[in-house]
């Protein structure tokens, strides 16, 4: 779409995730929050694994800060490696999704020549640490190293 510089034009997230290539084997255009009832500050339209379903999408939802599951940002077109994006887990006594787990495991599935993958925590290292320290219990095996003193880290899954 051509636009006249100094216009404005509204983001079509399809046109975008079709821009990547999906709908394809492991991610598919889901409309799961059209309502934005799943998650009020995502788009309608989002790019996510096809093996993950609408209810257990629900679940990751009620675990993750302000509904902000994993979805699809962004996929190289060669490799299928992907950048996905979220809220953490809220923390609590012995706090645990079965669901989020599975999510998780078809993010790294859907990243088809990855045998791992690196969770980004963008927060401030002392936010995230007081959040590890209140949990109990972590959701996945991850080995967690910090990029540099005050600033994010980032955790290995395997």
């Amino acid at each position: 779409m051509h636009l006249a510089p100094g216009t404005w034009h509204l983001h079509l997230q399809a046109e975008e995730l079709r821009r990547l290539g999906l709908p394809n084997e492991s991610w598919t255009i889901s409309k799961v929050n059209d309502k934005y009832s799943l998650c009020d500050t995502y788009p309608a339209v989002l790019g996510l694994p096809t093996m993950t379903s609408a209810d257990e999408l629900a679940e990751v939802a009620r675990f993750r800060s302000k509904g902000r599951i994993p979805v699809l940002s962004w996929i190289h077109p060669d490799s299928l490696a992907t950048i996905t994006r979220c809220a953490q887990p809220l923390v609590g006594m012995n706090k645990r999704c079965r669901e989020d787990e599975r999510h998780i495991q078809n993010v790294m599935d859907a990243n088809a020549q990855a045998h791992r993958i690196y969770i980004y925590d963008a927060r401030p290292k002392v936010n995230a640490d007081a959040n590890r320290a209140v949990s109990t219990t972590r959701s996945v095996s991850a080995k967690s190293a910090s990029v540099s003193p005050g600033n994010p880290t980032i955790t290995s899954v395997e």
